[in-house]
Parts: structure tokens; sequence; C-alpha cells
């Protein structure tokens, strides 16, 4: 998946990008930042489609599997993002735990994290709020 956001960045001569991602998303946004020289923030969302009107998480099984043994290797490496990010989890998920911090903050020292009263899905969750927070880490990060 990074490698996919990384080919296309480079086929549209993107020089300057947000990137955003949701679970597995996330973590392939996080290679990209980690292995790409350009002016990258990332933060959480989610992979929806559209189905009848309405949003819906969509899984791409075939993807997963072809990544599989890049995905368990993740983050193998020394490389440290220096530019701001925003980690946003909820507090009654089980994932982006407060005790994660330490570890994140080896790779992304800038990092901020924000959390909000919500699932795994916190950005489907909560909106609001996390639209909010999303759209000043964004432009704070571009001033």
């Amino acid at each position: 998946m990074a490698m996919d956001v990384i080919y296309l960045m480079d086929q549209r001569k993107f020089n300057k990008a947000c990137l955003i991602g949701h679970s597995m998303g996330g973590r392939a946004m996080m290679r990209v930042a980690l292995s790409y020289e350009l002016d990258i923030r990332q933060f959480l969302l989610s992979n929806l489609t559209k189905v009848n009107g309405k949003f819906r998480w969509k899984a791409n099984i075939t993807s997963l599997k072809n990544s599989f043994e890049n995905i368990v290797k993740f983050p193998l490496t020394t490389e440290v993002y220096k530019n701001p990010v925003l980690f946003v989890g909820g507090t009654k998920s089980d994932y982006l735990k407060v005790e994660d911090q330490d570890r994140i903050l080896k790779y992304f020292p800038r990092a901020q994290f924000e959390y909000l009263p919500a699932g795994h899905w916190v950005h489907a969750e909560q909106p609001v709020a996390f639209l909010k927070l999303s759209a000043e880490f964004i432009k704070s990060s571009n001033e």
C-alpha cells in the first residue's frame, strides 16, 4: 500500500502532501512518511466506500494478503520522521493506547496524540470532533 502511494505521488509530481489513513491505511501512511523525502503530515481516517448513499468500510482482502509479509515486519527501520504528526485514537479502542506513545515517539518525535470518546472507528463515531481536530492540525501544519 505504501509503495502505491509513493508511486502515485511520483507520477503526479507531488512534492507536498497531507496523508490520511485509518488502521492498516494509517500504518501504510506511516511507512510512506518514514520512507519518502517530502513535506508530509499524517493522521487518522478510514478506508471508506459509498454503498446505497452511505459510507461503509471496505477491506481489500487481496491487497492485505499480498502485503502480509511487509505488514508484519513494520516498522523495521531506523528512520525518523521529523514533521508534525497527529494520531487520533478512541478511548474505547484497543488500538493507539497511551502506553504506545513512547514507541511511536521514537519514529515520530513531533507526534501529537488526541483521544476522543469512541472505539476503533473514531472518525465515524465522533465525526464532528474528528473533523475539527483534523482541520486544526492541517491548518497549523501549513502556517
